[in-house]
């Protein structure tokens, strides 16, 4: 099993078709329906599946409540999905030091808190914090403002995509932006702080990859990412971003579903050091 898994934004067959020629061994799923829930952890029963639920407004004016309740409403879906879902994200992209009126970070930090408390405290269901827009928070202001959710939580979420115009993982920029958890989980170890497994919960190229660079160049910078994850021992994988539904709109441009990524990544997570791929079958 490679660290190569993959971000499902639905639910139905047709996802699970395109899922089983990717082979993901770590999963997320938004808003999936729990017969669909419970199929995927059938067909991957040793995958590493992360739930999202969404919604459109994440207010902040009283997070240790709204933390609360936000763990309660996931709880609805989590729990029945208990042993088939590993663990939930709560917001999503929530803060940033580039937005002035998202440099909340006290208010996040209280909310991430109080979701994973009531989440893991009360369901006994773990807990995803972070999971912030990437490079929105720097790897010193998650020791100095986000100790405590990282501490509450069960797992660390990290968003990584390249900076705008750069068209790939691989190049100086890309490597500085795509490897950038490391300098996070470097600092926390420094400030003593004892991270949870780290999951990049969204890989990609910031603008998309669709009429930006070929099918075959992305199957090489998500495979060159992967390479890279095997290094470190605390990460237990990403999810590229990801699998929609066909005529998504914005997401369009990164959707890899119906394309010859789904093949080659296939082919790369059916290979390990214990059952290589044949000459010239790896993607």
């Amino acid at each position: 099993m490679t660290k190569l898994g993959l971000g499902v934004y639905g639910s139905g067959g047709s996802f699970l078709t395109e899922m089983q020629i990717w082979r993901p061994s770590v999963i997320l799923l938004m808003d999936p329906s729990p017969d669909f829930a419970r199929v995927v952890r059938a067909q991957f029963p040793k995958a590493f599946i992360i739930g999202r639920r969404y919604v459109a407004n994440q207010p902040l004016n009283d997070p240790a409540a709204q933390g609360r309740a936000f763990a309660d409403y996931v709880a609805q879906l989590a729990v029945p999905l208990r042993g088939v879902v590993n663990a939930w994200m709560s917001y999503n992209e929530e803060s940033s030091y580039t937005n002035p009126a998202q440099n909340n970070y006290a208010a996040w930090n209280t909310f991430q808190v109080a979701f994973a408390g009531e989440l893991h405290g009360h369901f006994g269901i773990a807990a995803v914090a972070g999971n912030d827009a990437t490079e929105a928070v720097t790897p010193e202001d998650y020791v100095k403002y986000f100790s405590g959710a990282i501490e509450a939580s069960q797992y660390f979420g990290v968003h990584e995509y390249t900076p705008p115009g750069v068209s790939s993982m691989q190049s100086p920029a890309g490597q500085q932006a795509m490897l950038r958890y490391r300098a996070i989980y470097s600092a926390l170890v420094k400030a003593g702080i004892h991270p949870p497994p780290f999951i990049l919960t969204e890989t990609g190229l910031y603008n998309g990859w669709r009429g930006q660079v070929s099918d075959e160049q992305m199957v090489q910078d998500w495979e060159w990412l992967t390479s890279q994850l095997d290094a470190d021992p605390y990460v237990i994988g990403q999810t590229a971003y990801g699998l929609f539904p066909p005529g998504s709109g914005q997401w369009e441009r990164f959707n890899v579903g119906s394309t010859i990524l789904e093949r080659d990544i296939g082919y790369y997570n059916s290979c390990t050091p214990a059952h290589p791929c044949p000459p010239g079958e790896k993607g």
